[in-house]
């Protein structure tokens, strides 16, 4: 079993080394080799061998909404951000640079006015954002982005830059930001199931790793385990919050099953422009009635339908905590929450729709997630913000997404090889959709599904029918304003 993980480990590991995705390695315009120091590394195909230019100082200004992802000093306590630290450091010394960073809410208008403020005046006030996916598209529907494929030295065919976010993302082969591992905080905003292993043992259910590393990890057979651990703990034969159950999660974890079948709401046409395709989609409408059906039997899952809005985050983790829930649907921060629990629990991707699925995919949140873009600027300044971000990105993937494997790791009690081996498999497979990029700006389409995988009465094929021309007419209009740029 070990040596099996260990090879699928490895496997992975070199085929996200090697696979190009997009077009955004070509050659750039460099600063002169006389300004530079020659630090080629041949022993590290990952290594994006930049010289080492001496920017007397510069101050790199980073605008974001999560200054914890850049900002750390030498008394940084926990393994993320001593990550944190060591990478500044690499950079700061290399480029005789200086990393400065300004917080800002993204969710007020401040965030777009500082930008939008910046970029008229021409004044170069930020190098740097680091908006969530949905907001990064706000600041480029208002043309203050520059392509992110057109900044020197940035190659995404690296494995550091996460290529599914930048193929799911992209509009008329345009990119305005990407997602790195520099990016720390989409680390933590990512679907996963956890999983008791006290009752999969007390239940005599089989080896879950080996089902998810077999492919058979699927809808169907997480709906089949959940369902036969319900137990009536307190025997007031009432379906209560005191009881065990298969399932918990809030509402949620509607988007997590769904980004489970590998599949796009809003796919893209020959001329990679969005359009919306699930009205007709058999394998979708199949899917989410089975969604639908385990989140609507009342033996199988507590959480937020049960309980209300109010505690769809405090309800599942407690219960959880508590021994009396299997499985929990959540985000990958919470696992690092649940280091000083009693329970030994396990990692897993969430389920596929089948088992002829080619692969696991996860939910990577649009709004909580965080992403790279670059404000519009003057092509000199370019070379050095390129240069800036290719090696945040590298040695982010040096230091910071193995601090990342250990944090999550560090919430198993038994830091087993098996969760290890899952978590390629959660953080290389997550993807973003336009039905949720686009959630911020009027398009409602996941939300309503929410409301119908709560509502059994509800027909989803009539509620889409109802709404269809409006979600069309949103996602044409948005679309249009980036290929038409």
């Amino acid at each position: 079993m070990i040596k099996r993980i260990i090879s699928v480990l490895v496997s992975l590991f070199l085929l996200s080394a090697f696979v190009a995705v997009l077009g955004c390695s070509k050659e750039k315009t460099s600063v002169a080799a006389s300004d530079a120091k020659n630090t080629v590394d041949t022993s590290d195909p990952l290594n994006p061998n930049l010289e080492a230019i001496d920017y007397e100082q510069y101050t790199f200004k980073i605008l974001t909404h999560d200054t914890s992802q850049f900002l750390a000093d030498e008394t940084a306590v926990g393994v993320v951000n001593q990550a944190v630290y060591e990478r500044n450091l690499e950079i700061m010394e290399k480029y005789n640079i200086k990393f400065e960073t300004y917080e800002v809410a993204q969710s007020s208008a401040a965030y777009l006015d500082k930008v939008k403020t910046s970029v008229n005046a021409g004044d170069d006030a930020y190098d740097a954002l680091t908006p969530s996916v949905s907001y990064a598209f706000t600041l480029a529907f208002n043309e203050l982005l520059t392509e992110f494929c057109e900044i020197p030295h940035i190659n995404v065919d690296k494995a550091y830059w996460w290529d599914n976010v930048l193929k799911d993302t992209s509009i008329a082969g345009k990119n305005y930001f990407a997602v790195s591992d520099a990016n720390s905080k989409s680390f933590t905003e990512m679907a996963l199931v956890m999983f008791n292993k006290e009752l999969v043992k007390e239940y005599n259910i089989e080896n879950l790793y080996d089902l998810a590393l077999d492919g058979k990890w699927t809808i169907d057979k997480m709906m089949t385990l959940a369902k036969s651990v319900y137990d009536d703990l307190d025997g007031d034969s009432q379906y209560s919050v005191n009881d065990q159950y298969g399932l918990t999660g809030n509402s949620y974890m509607t988007d997590c099953f769904l980004y489970g079948m590998d599949t796009l709401f809003i796919p893209k046409d020959d001329d990679d422009i969005p359009y919306f395709a699930v009205e007709n989609d058999e394998r979708f409408l199949s899917f989410f009635t089975k969604v639908r059906e385990f989140f609507n039997d009342k033996s199988t899952l507590y959480g937020e339908y049960q309980t209300g809005a109010n505690a769809r985050q405090t309800v599942p983790q407690a219960a959880f905590q508590e021994g009396r829930v299997l499985f929990w649907v959540e985000s990958m921060g919470w696992v690092a929450t649940m280091r000083d629990i009693d329970i030994d629990f396990g990692l897993l991707p969430m389920p596929k729709a089948e088992e002829t699925q080619k692969r696991y995919s996860n939910f990577l949140h649009a709004w909580t997630s965080s992403a790279m873009a670059v404000p519009l600027t003057s092509e000199e300044r370019l070379d050095l913000v390129g240069r800036i971000l290719e090696d945040m990105a590298y040695y982010s993937h040096l230091k910071i997404r193995p601090a990342y494997y250990d944090v999550f790791l560090t919430g198993v009690l038994t830091r087993d090889e098996e969760s290890a081996a899952m978590l390629p498999y959660i953080i290389d497979n997550c993807r973003i959709d336009f039905a949720m990029v686009f959630r911020t700006s009027g398009l409602t389409f996941m939300d309503d599904l929410r409301t119908i995988a709560s509502n059994p009465s509800m027909q989803i094929t009539s509620q889409i029918a109802r709404k269809l021309n409006t979600y069309k007419n949103i996602i044409s209009n948005l679309s249009g304003k980036i290929s038409d740029n």
